[in-house]
């Protein structure tokens, strides 16, 4: 069985155990290993591997997870801050650089202004504006633009961060999402604003929605 001859294995060098179940496949054929136990270690081999492997995967993922979960529940709380006068359209946003928040922002009237929910009354409901358009028809600052906005204030850089936010971010947020140097969004409750998906896929933004 010493004398049998096995197949000759040519692989370029991967990025995973691969190569080391293949080092030990020719490592044991050179010291002439019996056949019958050369399969079932490297069986063996190629399982732990396999397993070690998807342990790691999966451990990422959780914790990838873990994180985008507390920073969307924050996200949520900060909702409960918004001075918007629907119920529906409360907004909150979470600016996280390296697991570090940066700044918060909710949907709201420009400080010093008498706020909607004060005034109980919503300007586009007031003039029939479809959700989804002519943002600019409305008292208050959205929850993305906030955030931003203090991060500016505040002399803080938010190149290569992530923005969590309630809902998707509307095409003029996008824009400034876009500028700020903010590279990923995730965002839970969908808004009807195709072109703000259009312009985010364009520029490579990650636009993900989170899902439990």
């Amino acid at each position: 069985m010493a004398n049998a001859k096995i197949p000759l294995i040519k692989a370029k060098r991967p990025n995973n155990g691969g190569y080391t179940v293949l080092s030990l496949y020719y490592s044991m054929y050179l010291a002439k290993i019996d056949r019958d136990n050369l399969y079932n270690i490297l069986l063996k081999a190629f399982f732990l591997v396999c397993y070690n492997n998807v342990g790691n995967i999966l451990g990422r993922q959780e914790l990838m997870d873990k994180w985008d979960k507390r920073f969307m529940e924050l996200a949520h709380v900060i909702a409960g801050w918004s001075s918007c006068y629907q119920p529906n359209r409360k907004i909150g946003a979470v600016i996280v650089k390296n697991k570090r928040i940066i700044t918060t922002g909710y949907n709201g009237a420009p400080s010093g202004f008498p706020s909607c929910a004060e005034r109980k009354e919503c300007l586009r409901r007031q003039i029939n504006i479809p959700s989804g358009t002519k943002q600019e028809f409305c008292y208050a600052i959205h929850a993305e633009q906030n955030a931003i906005v203090q991060a500016a204030k505040l002399g803080i850089s938010i190149d290569g961060a992530t923005l969590y936010c309630t809902h998707q971010p509307c095409v003029i947020c996008a824009k400034l999402i876009i500028n700020s140097g903010i590279e990923r969004v995730v965002y839970k409750e969908p808004y009807p604003d195709q072109l703000a998906i259009e312009i985010f896929k364009e520029v490579g933004i990650k636009l993900e929605r989170f899902d439990e």
